[in-house]
């Protein structure tokens, strides 16, 4: 059972953690393993304890075929190494309780190889969500998401991860993946045009995703920002706009390294704030800590991660 599971990792068994947090409610303070597929496989636990309908798997150690993954809300996305290396444990644990229906891989064969997918199905159906390259990927899942078309569109520089894996938490739109300077791909072009949003938003500031880009990701329609002078207030940018109305919950992830960010996409009671692994609170998350007025603050990853004094000093902002 999956419930067994969260509680398994309650008390760290089999190398993973979750440190119980208020008693009220159990929340944890971090969801995290000793690896990268150990934190999403926490996460996954936590997010779906009764249980998931799909299963997507995505490679573990290159976040881009995953850039568009966050907009997926109907089971959780596990990582696995890349090639034929074998699923860790912990991956065919969680899947074994899970129990999908199907197990879905993000990317084409180089990112989730054809081995590994049957690995982790176990003997249930498989899918892909993949396309010739990352462009393609993200409009398959734009399309899949979406398929009666999408209020917004969320561009996100498709060289650098960041921006796309704090906009996991934007539910009215997916997050399609572009250059951050020359010719916009046809696959980006054609997928918008389906979806035919009202407005096309990036995700970053004009270093991110030039302004001719966005001009032709828009191509005629209202266009606009989320965006700040760095990674963190970027992030803090998207969550305030998610969350317009506060958040009960946030969860805080490391900026420079995304696998836990990327894993995280699917948590969908509160945003995601990236933060430097130790040091202090950039002012950005502050501010939205502020704002969003959450009760709890969850670390995703181990102390490697985020770093117990970061997380404190950002919990000291939601005392009363």
């Amino acid at each position: 059972m999956v419930l067994l599971l969260v509680a398994a990792l309650v008390v760290g068994v089999d190398g993973l953690g979750v440190s119980a947090a208020a008693a009220e409610d159990a929340r944890p303070d971090r969801l995290f393993g000793a690896t990268r597929y150990e934190t999403a496989a926490a996460i996954a636990g936590w997010a779906f304890p009764a249980g998931a309908p799909t299963v997507y798997v995505a490679r573990g150690d290159d976040a881009i075929d995953a850039l568009s993954a966050g907009s997926l809300r109907d089971g959780p996305i596990l990582l696995v190494p890349p090639g034929d290396g074998g699923v860790p444990a912990v991956v065919a644990t969680l899947v074994a309780e899970l129990d999908p229906d199907r197990v879905v891989a993000v990317g084409g064969t180089a990112a989730v190889s054809d081995a590994t997918l049957a690995m982790v199905a176990a003997g249930r159906p498989t899918a892909r969500l993949s396309g010739a390259d990352r462009y393609a990927t993200g409009a398959a899942i734009a399309r899949y998401v979406y398929p009666d078309g999408a209020h917004r569109v969320y561009v996100a520089r498709s060289d650098d991860p960041v921006d796309a894996v704090a906009g996991g938490a934007l539910t009215d739109g997916p997050v399609l993946p572009v250059p951050r300077t020359g010719t916009l791909p046809g696959a980006i072009s054609a997928v918008i045009a389906e979806l035919d949003p009202a407005e096309v938003v990036a995700l970053g500031g004009s270093a991110a995703i030039a302004d001719d880009v966005l001009a032709a990701a828009a191509a005629g329609r209202p266009s606009s920002r989320l965006a700040g002078p760095d990674r963190y207030a970027t992030a803090a940018a998207i969550a305030t706009h998610a969350y317009p109305r506060g958040a009960n919950n946030v969860y805080a992830a490391r900026g420079d390294v995304y696998a836990d960010a990327v894993a995280g996409g699917v948590l969908t009671d509160g945003p995601i704030l990236l933060v430097p692994s130790c040091g202090a609170l950039p002012p950005a998350v502050a501010s939205a800590l502020d704002s969003l007025g959450p009760y709890a603050a969850t670390g995703l990853g181990g102390t490697g991660a985020v770093c117990d004094a970061l997380l404190n000093a950002a919990r000291r902002l939601l005392e009363p």
